[in-house]
């Protein structure tokens, strides 16, 4: 925890700590009493009246369910703490939309309409009060370099026309966005570090990160077995932050997720692998499992799991696979000019056939243009029909 997030310390003292290099809690902790007398020039009542500020700060007083209830669910028309999706049926399978305080996935394989659901979001979310929105400011992290500001302005004017016929509202959807591109992890942890001067200087609503995934996978996924016990722990590590920084600031953060072929193998009929690998030319596999990436330490860490994927027509389905407040339950969309739309022709309640939300076992594209679903929404085979 930075020192600037303990704010009963002066501002004067947190500048001096810091050019000593102590920035963190931790930092503090570890300096002796007389070695903080001298470095702040404080008398000893002084120097521990500061340490009881720092060791509060990371050893908060205990809540009630009550009072974490009030605090999450109990929003005004001024704070509210959900963000609405603006997909009605989802928003109704979600009890609202996306709770602020926690931490919500959207995987799905390629141009399957993740990065439109996060520009939606973000139109959304710096949307006035009066219309449904949050009135904030947005962080967006872009890690694959699919951020588009037209496409943004697009989904503003095409959504919420009457609002967004004024140029200055659609400058200042613009200017309220903070666009970030980090394409390596260093830089992205470094990015998610540095988050919090931000968050403490303006009012943010979200922060999408899309995706978590593309540059670990492009980092660690090559390296050897202690490699990607580092990959485990630098993920556990991200995903704490970013869930440390929803609920003390209280906002919706949103990552996208990639798609991984979990491959089976004829002996024992169990998942032996998790890669990338495409199910021709793998000796002794016959049938894999299509199915969100970064694996199940990864999937623990999220609150909300949205998985996205094709079905015929030009459609496309989400579902809701992880939630506390909901079983598992799909909505069918289009991608339009506006975002995503719901599809009110499919009136049926859709129910994925999935046990286990950390293996949720999805369609790709290629599934839809051949390949055969031996029991549909589990095993893909490789056999044409």
């Amino acid at each position: 925890r930075k020192l600037t997030r303990v704010h009963e310390l002066p501002k004067e003292v947190v500048n001096r700590l810091k050019s000593h290099s102590i920035t963190t809690c931790k930092d503090y902790l570890s300096h002796s009493t007389i070695e903080l007398m001298n470095i702040l020039n404080y008398t000893y009542p002084q120097v521990e009246a500061s340490t009881s500020h720092v060791c509060k700060a990371i050893a908060p007083t205990p809540r009630n369910a009550l009072s974490l209830y009030n605090e999450r669910h109990c929003g005004t028309a001024m704070h509210p703490c959900v963000l609405p999706t603006s997909l009605h049926k989802l928003d109704r399978i979600l009890h609202g939309g996306l709770l602020a305080g926690t931490l919500t996935e959207i995987s799905g394989p390629p141009g399957c309409g993740k990065t439109q659901f996060c520009l939606m979001l973000t139109v959304v979310a710096t949307l006035p009060l009066e219309l449904g929105g949050l009135g904030t400011r947005v962080i967006y992290i872009d890690t694959e370099a699919t951020f588009s500001s037209e496409r943004l302005l697009e989904i503003a004017k095409t959504r919420y026309p009457s609002h967004f016929a004024s140029v200055d509202h659609l400058s200042q959807l613009a200017a309220s966005v903070h666009v970030f591109s980090e394409m390596t992890w260093e830089n992205l942890a470094r990015r998610l570090e540095s988050l919090e001067v931000l968050l403490a200087e303006h009012s943010f609503g979200l922060i999408v990160v899309d995706s978590v995934a593309s540059p670990i996978r492009k980092e660690f996924e090559t390296q050897s077995t202690q490699g990607r016990f580092h990959h485990a722990a630098e993920l556990s590590s991200q995903a704490s932050m970013l869930k440390q920084l929803a609920e003390d600031y209280l906002l919706s953060v949103v990552v996208t997720n990639q798609i991984t072929t979990q491959v089976l193998c004829d002996q024992s009929g169990e998942l032996q692998s998790d890669c990338d690998w495409m199910l021709e030319g793998v000796e002794g596999a016959s049938k894999g499992v299509v199915t969100t990436a970064l694996g199940n330490t990864w999937s623990h860490c999220v609150s909300t799991r949205m998985v996205l994927q094709f079905l015929e027509r030009g459609r496309r389905m989400i579902t809701v696979t992880k939630s506390p407040l909901c079983g598992p339950e799909s909505v069918v969309v289009t991608v339009e000019d506006k975002g995503l739309v719901v599809d009110w022709t499919t009136s049926e309640t859709l129910l994925p056939e999935c046990s286990n939300p950390s293996t949720f076992c999805l369609t790709s594209r290629s599934a839809i243009e051949g390949w055969s679903v031996e029991h549909p929404g589990m095993y893909i085979s490789k056999e044409h029909t």
